[in-house]
């Protein structure tokens, strides 16, 4: 008698889950952490790109801020000056292991120079990334009168 009324409860669906509803659900909640993981990835290397395109930014400022020193005296400067006309060129150096920089610079007239600064890097997937900056440098510094 007992066995008739567990057959009757079944037969009537009225508990547990069913094969299909199990499997729609792990589905489900599959793709919502397969979702999350591709958004964790992202995130991470969004992340990585900031902070390395502000050291890179930071290198570059660095190098411009040694060409600004050109009009300087090197008697009070802590910087070794450059100067307009032997330092103020193209080139190219290394910094640290994982950057890159590259200096254009573009004679416009004797007293003005076009300076383009890149600085390039590897992320952590290996796909070269960069960042650029570019100003207009004088043979004159801003506060230098003109006769000196």
């Amino acid at each position: 008698m007992a066995a008739s009324r567990v057959r009757r409860r079944i037969a009537a669906g009225a508990n547990g889950f069913s094969l299909i509803e199990v499997m729609i659900a792990f589905i489900l909640v599959s793709v919502g952490l397969l979702g999350l993981m591709s958004w964790q990835l992202f995130i991470e290397q969004r992340s990585d790109y900031a902070q390395r395109s502000g050291q890179a930014l930071a290198l570059a400022e660095q190098k411009l801020t040694w060409f600004y020193t050109r009009g300087a005296q090197s008697s009070l400067s802590e910087l070794t000056v450059a100067d307009f006309a032997r330092d103020v060129v193209s080139g190219e150096e290394v910094a640290g292991s994982d950057y890159r920089l590259v200096w254009s610079v573009t004679l416009l007239s004797p007293v003005l120079k076009s300076i383009r600064i890149e600085v390039i890097w590897r992320d952590r997937l290996g796909v070269e990334r960069s960042i650029e900056l570019s100003t207009l440098l004088s043979r004159y510094a801003q506060y230098q009168a003109d006769d000196e």
